[in-house]
């Protein structure tokens, strides 16, 4: 496809008044506030879960110590993905282009670079409750009910049923949070820190973590979330009433980068067309262990 003084035979009226495009149409990188960002040195990578000893036990006087080991879990590899845009304009339109409208087009490819990383990055937070999207086990979402625990039992990071977000609904996550347990069942308490929500959920936030007193109530008992932790409203949420609550000392949800966005130009020998492309390869954002993170989808 080539952008042509027929194509865009308005950019050559001289009476234009005004000229509405997405120009603003562009948000900054949102992700990196959400994801762990990385870089890929190798062509893939593969990440493997394990665990260690269990409880110590009893020794009887006279009795030999009982012998453990450790159990081998899952692996999860990560590879990344090409991605490519381009245009090309022929050379009469840009001589011609009056408003200096197709000049800016390489501004508007690095802005499409920006929307679909967002969207890439945002990818694990919106696939949270797939069962298609896993990380370790098969079947087992971000947000579960039932993580299998390779020393046996399950813990979930998500509420049964699924809770609207509320004060009761951020006291039992929290709870939730602080009960993690290993994957030999002990105690490895994890501490909320931010609250990931879309725009739809920032006004129910503010009341519940911003109020001194319990919303929507007349018996004037305090808040004990006021001021708990921080919300933040991700734009790139698909859902409008999920929410997320993440931990302090951070999660497993990653984006990697194996190539950077690279930009390059050309003019056409032939026709004296000018050419330009973007080119980059990463890899939507994932996870490996579920630990970190709490969330619901009502």
């Amino acid at each position: 496809m080539t952008t042509s003084r027929l194509s865009q035979a308005k950019l050559l009226d001289p009476g234009l008044r005004t000229i509405y495009n997405d120009e603003d149409a562009m948000f900054q990188q949102e992700g990196p506030q959400f994801v762990n960002v990385e870089t890929m040195i190798e062509p893939y990578i593969t990440d493997y879960k394990m665990a260690f000893f269990g409880l110590v036990p009893q020794k009887p006087e006279g009795e030999a110590v009982t012998y453990d080991d450790t159990i081998p879990g899952g692996t999860v590899r990560f590879d990344p993905t090409p991605y490519g845009l381009a245009f090309r304009a022929t050379k009469e339109a840009l001589r011609d282009d009056r408003y200096s409208q197709l000049k800016r087009m390489t501004i508007h490819l690095n802005r499409s670079v920006n929307q679909t990383t967002n969207i890439l990055q945002a990818a694990a937070y919106n696939n949270a409750f797939s069962t298609s999207f896993v990380g370790f086990t098969a079947a087992e979402a971000l947000c579960s009910t039932a993580h299998a625990l390779l020393g046996g039992g399950t813990y979930p990071n998500r509420p049964s049923p699924d809770a609207v977000l509320s004060i009761a609904a951020l006291q039992a996550a929290k709870i939730r949070l602080e009960k993690t347990v290993s994957e030999r069942g002990f105690n490895t308490p994890l501490y909320p820190v931010k609250l990931v929500i879309p725009t739809e959920l920032q006004y129910t936030a503010e009341e519940i973590l911003k109020t001194p007193t319990l919303p929507y109530t007349t018996e004037n008992t305090i808040n004990v979330l006021k001021g708990a932790y921080g919300f933040q409203v991700w734009h790139f949420l698909t859902g409008t009433k999920v929410w997320f609550l993440l931990a302090k000392g951070g999660h497993d949800i990653k984006f990697y980068w194996r190539d950077k966005p690279e930009f390059s130009s050309g003019d056409d020998f032939d026709t004296g067309d000018s050419k330009h492309k973007v080119y980059f390869r990463c890899m939507e954002s994932r996870f490996g262990t579920w630990r970190g993170i709490d969330g619901s989808n009502p």
